[in-house]
């Protein structure tokens, strides 16, 4: 299921559960690299991972703009129907820098 999302520019595009996951994994580790923006969808990536060992704050929901949303949306439709975020993804290398740096462990 594609879902729609409206870039800066007031452009709509269509976007996948997998691109959604691609441009969250890429956004998280350049555009929004450090802020709680960055933390927010790396949590909801991670939760979509690893649902039962990764806590999530739901007001970390607040940090993102319109078309993040989207792209969390998309990520956890993905995930309902039955596919995990590193199932797709197609930076490998980023994803685990993502998994290493926003990963919680229980303590």
């Amino acid at each position: 299921m594609a879902l729609r999302v409206v870039d800066n520019d007031g452009l709509k595009l269509i976007v996948s559960g997998k691109e959604a996951v691609n441009l969250a994994v890429e956004t998280i580790c350049t555009t929004l690299n450090g802020t709680s923006g960055a933390r927010a969808l790396a949590n909801v990536l991670l939760r979509a991972y690893n649902a039962a060992e990764q806590p999530f704050d739901i007001r970390d929901l607040c940090m993102l703009d319109q078309q993040h949303e989207e792209w969390v949306w998309a990520i956890l439709k993905l995930r309902v129907d039955g596919v995990e975020p590193h199932a797709v993804v197609e930076d490998k290398n980023a994803f685990q820098s993502i998994v290493d740096r926003y990963w919680v462990t229980a303590e």
